[in-house]
């Protein structure tokens, strides 16, 4: 979604396109993070000649892969747009609209373009990943879920959610909300220099200085949401606020704050309602079982680590509800299908 958001097109499994983006998240998620290299330390380790400064080479490789990616992809918007009088609607039609009016040149539009679907890629994915670990840890969060949409939507199988019904599912709402709070995608959250100097619990922090907000450590408060290790949607049921896309938002830290808040935080929570809500509504997700007939295991900490986070490859099955949810979601896939084409 947010590559079609972007360049107006939709990313194919066996494309170019896949495997650029695929080595720009990769790298992404493992360079942006402090510490990443010896020379992010040891600062004075830059002044040394690339034949000794290997991480700048490695960068610089890396930057022209990326413009390669990122060029390639904004230039075929142009293309469509000026020379093939398409009507493009994505942001880098936007971007090059707008390019006199804010001095843009080539390079500005590819990483403006880049940037937006870079991060709205992997944390959504993660997102997901850990919703479905979830439901195999906590099987009664799933089945409340699945009472309540069946309420409202029945249980035939014939209607999936939609967004219209968002306010009459609390339950669905606070567990979607409890997903970004239990393991947000971005666990250490983007890297701050304070504007002055300051003093945190007998800490002085200098102005300047790179600080680190650990969204994990904040959504293990104790104070702010008792048994925080534990998937409970029901500490979201008593807000006092209306229920909208615009509030999944609230409540936890996964999207930031400040001025470096995530740009995109409401499109970024709306599409992961509409994702859970309709994976809820269609499938039943479980765990898998040895010959034995026990549960395999499955632990959260075993995840990766650096900028963004997600579960790494646990069992577990996923299975249609009912002939009829699997015949509905069949037929919906083939008009998405067709529309792509």
């Amino acid at each position: 979604m947010v590559f079609y958001l972007s360049y107006g097109k939709r990313l194919e499994d066996d494309s170019n396109d896949l495997n650029g983006v695929l080595f720009v998240l990769d790298n992404f998620v493992r360079d942006t993070y402090p510490g990443a290299h010896l020379v992010d330390t040891f600062p004075v380790l830059d002044r040394f000649p690339d034949w000794l400064a290997w991480w700048r080479v490695e960068a610089r490789m890396k930057h022209e892969k990326e413009m390669e990616l990122y060029q390639r992809l904004v230039l075929e918007v142009r293309k469509k747009m000026f020379d093939s009088g398409d009507n493009l609607e994505c942001f880098a039609a936007r971007l090059w609209d707008q390019q006199k009016e804010m001095s843009f040149d080539l390079e500005d539009i590819a990483y403006v373009a880049g940037s937006a679907f870079e991060a709205g890629t992997d944390t959504t994915a993660g997102t997901v990943q850990w919703f479905l670990m979830a439901m195999v840890l906590y099987p009664d969060t799933m089945k409340a879920a699945q009472a309540e949409l069946d309420s409202i939507l029945g249980t035939d199988g014939k209607i999936p959610p939609s967004f219209s019904d968002m306010q009459q599912l609390p339950y669905c709402y606070a567990l979607v909300k409890e997903v970004f709070r239990w393991s947000p995608a971005a666990p250490g959250g983007f890297p701050h220099y304070s504007d002055n100097d300051d003093f945190y619990k007998g800490y002085k922090i200098n102005r300047k200085t790179m600080v680190i907000p650990c969204i994990w450590s904040m959504h293990r408060s104790e104070e702010e949401y008792p048994e925080p290790h534990r998937f409970n949607p029901d500490r979201f049921l008593c807000e006092d606020k209306p229920i909208s896309g615009e509030s999944l938002t609230e409540g936890h830290y996964g999207f930031g704050f400040g001025r470096r808040k995530c740009p995109g935080q409401y499109l970024g929570a709306k599409t992961i309602w509409i994702g859970l809500v309709r994976l809820l509504w269609g499938f039943n997700i479980g765990p898998e079982y040895d010959e034995a007939g026990n549960p395999l295991t499955v632990d959260p900490d075993n995840c990766t680590s650096g900028m963004t986070s997600k579960p790494i490859n646990f069992p577990l099955q996923i299975a249609p509800r009912s002939a009829e949810h699997e015949r509905t979601i069949r037929r919906e896939w083939d008009v998405i299908s067709k529309g792509m084409l």
